[in-house]
């Protein structure tokens, strides 16, 4: 018999739909809570403004890379909101680390403890909300990397 693809493997296999359900209730919760808690976008001195201001003025070169800037002038297409900028960030981060979690158990088969203990900690690690609530090129990079 052929390996499942990791698609099938992690959303068709029995032993992994309670990390999936964990996964889709756990990120929902801790957005909710951190917004809740920081309502607000955080920004980064010079960063921060810097990357906006490119965005506002369709510049095409700076002292800061412009891939950035881009990103959030399409953004803005969409929407203006700074919620909404945060909560896009932290759902690519997310996706980002579990589809490399879900890539290292398909790979590797860690014990049952392993899997839960790397679970649990990519999941609900509160440096990646405060990353994603920065304004900053490194959410973004980080989770297209």
């Amino acid at each position: 018999m052929s390996n499942p693809s990791l698609k099938n493997y992690i959303f068709k296999d029995p032993n992994n739909r309670p990390y999936v359900w964990t996964a889709i209730i756990g990120i929902v919760l801790q957005l909710l809570f951190f917004k809740y808690l920081y309502p607000f976008a955080s920004y980064i001195n010079g960063d921060s403004y810097a990357y906006m201001e490119t965005a506002h003025m369709n510049m095409s070169i700076n002292t800061y890379p412009v891939g950035y800037s881009m990103f959030i002038r399409l953004f803005s297409v969409f929407t203006h909101s700074d919620t909404a900028l945060v909560v896009f960030q932290y759902l690519m981060l997310q996706a980002s680390i579990l589809s490399l979690v879900f890539t290292l158990f398909y790979f590797y088969h860690p014990h049952r403890y392993t899997r839960i203990g790397l679970f649990g900690f990519m999941l609900f690690n509160p440096a990646f909300l405060y990353l994603a609530n920065y304004v900053s090129s490194d959410t973004l990079f980080l989770s297209s990397a």
